[in-house]
């Protein structure tokens, strides 16, 4: 047989076994599944999203450091504790904007200050539910320098 032919038959065999197989998910879209789940059990999202505030966002001496979750290694932003700030939850996920926000179209704020606490999706029950307690949770911290105890203590 030419072994044309046969180079051309091995790799129809290969993509033909290929096929049967569900691509594998990115990391990213893995992340951003795990945080739509979350979103969705606010009992269980509550705790950890205001973990993952108090860990990107500290309050010492007047002066608060801002370390987003992906670029904390390389980056952080200090501000004075009296920038304004814009808590955004919806369909992008849930993140703080520090600074004036920067609205585009109406379905973006932007600036470059940002902390993202979940990537997934969250409909607007849980937002009403999540929203309030991380903004109490953000503006204790940046009133006393600590945030307020967990509920029930």
């Amino acid at each position: 047989m030419n072994k044309s032919v046969i180079a051309i038959a091995l790799c129809f065999l290969l993509a033909a076994c290929d096929q049967g197989e569900a691509p594998k998910k990115s990391e990213a879209q893995l992340k951003m599944d795990e945080d739509t789940a979350l979103l969705k059990d606010t009992a269980r999202a509550g705790p950890e999203l205001e973990r993952r505030l108090l860990a990107s966002v500290q309050v010492q001496n007047g002066i608060v450091a801002v370390r987003d979750p992906v670029m904390r290694a390389i980056k952080t932003d200090f501000l004075p504790t009296t920038t304004p700030w814009v808590l955004k939850c919806g369909m992008t996920g849930l993140s703080i904007v520090f600074g004036s926000s920067v609205t585009g179209d109406g379905s973006s704020t932007s600036n470059d200050v940002e902390v993202n606490l979940a990537f997934g999706t969250a409909d607007q029950e849980n937002c009403a539910v999540l929203g309030p307690r991380l903004a109490a949770q953000l503006r204790s911290l940046l009133q006393n320098g600590q945030s307020n105890p967990p509920p029930g203590h």
